[in-house]
């Protein structure tokens, strides 16, 4: 759509041809170098305005707010999305790419405390990006997913998955890249995920597109080599697209990850949220990792966490004389009356049942 100020010329210009034939030349010549001046000014502007958001640390701002989303998760002892597992978050490593991985803006590490098994979410953040073959970001984020996908030393594709944060991006986009991921995920096999891209009428061609998109941008990433059927469908069950509104102070994703932030801490939700944000930022800079042991102490203060309980164990008792010993409350040795009765519930001697209680009562005792 013509910006105003390009209308403007464009008037002006015609304004200039109703002038006496005399200065007709000299008008439009004018005319001319004030136009070219005014449509280079135009796309200055219109540079300007559309990277403000990246000029203005727009960028950055929404990469340290997911990044703080996940350590918030991580200090009150949440989940992870993306993971089948649901362990609590043990580390939050930042701007990784030292370690060996290209999707290297965080690395969310999950633990079972039990086992010591241990999960990741390898995440790129993107404010905005378009799933089209000429995007000028997609063979970053794509061909470093494919190639962290097949480094075994770094990533498990049985339980490790990879995912793009964006900020708002199209709705086709959204939806058919969501849909994709899902088939994929929902899919028995590589056969079947085949035939349903092939055959099956609920895959629109909007989605085939997109497949075909991921393919492109492996496919150059691999040095020109198409991967195979198996080898996509694999990573396609890998890979998460999620979307965070995080560049919205009104967002609904900061309005949870706070809700979150004000279950665990009884402090001021936004001074801990600032302090989170502050943290990161400064361990950014030096791809740093926060772990709870590595974050400061005025920000672990924040988040009391409860001691564990030891656990109170009952050595099991036999059930005959148990249940006899429930059944009556108390029993008189020597009454008759209480001596059948507890023969009768127990199904033993009366004096053998008297002894295993006792010898129930000195091991709980």
């Amino acid at each position: 759509m013509p910006s105003l100020s390009s209308a403007l010329v464009r008037s002006f210009g015609a304004l200039q041809q109703l002038t006496s034939a005399s200065g007709r030349f000299a008008e439009r010549e004018d005319s001319c170098e004030r136009k070219f001046s005014s449509d280079a000014m135009n796309l200055n502007e219109a540079k300007k305005l559309s990277n403000a958001f990246s000029t203005g640390g727009g960028g950055v701002t929404f990469e340290s707010r997911v990044q703080s989303a996940f350590v918030a998760l991580m200090l009150s002892q949440g989940a992870c999305p993306c993971l089948a597992y649901r362990w609590p978050i043990v580390e939050v490593g930042l701007q990784t790419k030292h370690r060996g991985y290209d999707t290297d803006d965080a690395l969310v590490a999950v633990r079972n405390d039990d086992t010591g098994d241990q999960c990741r979410l390898l995440v790129q953040i993107k404010h905005s990006i378009s799933f089209t073959k000429k995007d000028s970001q997609m063979p970053d984020v794509i061909g470093g997913a494919w190639r962290d996908f097949n480094k075994g030393t770094h990533f498990d594709p049985t339980r490790d998955a990879i995912a793009l944060v964006t900020g708002p991006i199209s709705r086709a986009d959204t939806e058919n890249v969501c849909r994709l991921l899902e088939l994929a995920r929902g899919a028995r096999d590589a056969t079947d995920f085949d035939q349903k891209i092939r055959q099956s009428k609920a895959v629109s061609e909007s989605q085939r597109e997109k497949l075909d998109v991921v393919r492109h941008h492996i496919t150059n990433a691999n040095g020109g080599s198409s991967p195979k059927k198996e080898e996509l469908w694999k990573f396609l069950k890998c890979f998460h697209l999620i979307g965070f509104d995080m560049d919205l102070i009104a967002g609904v994703a900061l309005s949870l990850v706070q809700s979150v932030i004000g279950s665990n801490s009884p402090d001021d939700v936004e001074l801990v949220w600032g302090r989170i944000l502050q943290e990161v930022q400064q361990k950014n800079s030096v791809s740093g990792v926060l772990t709870w042991d590595s974050v400061s102490q005025p920000l672990k203060d924040c988040f009391k966490r409860a001691a564990i309980r030891p656990v109170v164990t009952i050595a099991p008792s036999p059930v005959k004389e148990t249940l006899a010993l429930n059944l009556i409350g108390g029993w008189d040795e020597k009454s008759q009356g209480d001596r059948e009765v507890i023969e009768s519930l127990s199904r033993m001697a009366f004096s053998d049942w008297q002894a295993k209680v006792r010898e129930i009562w000195k091991q709980q005792g």
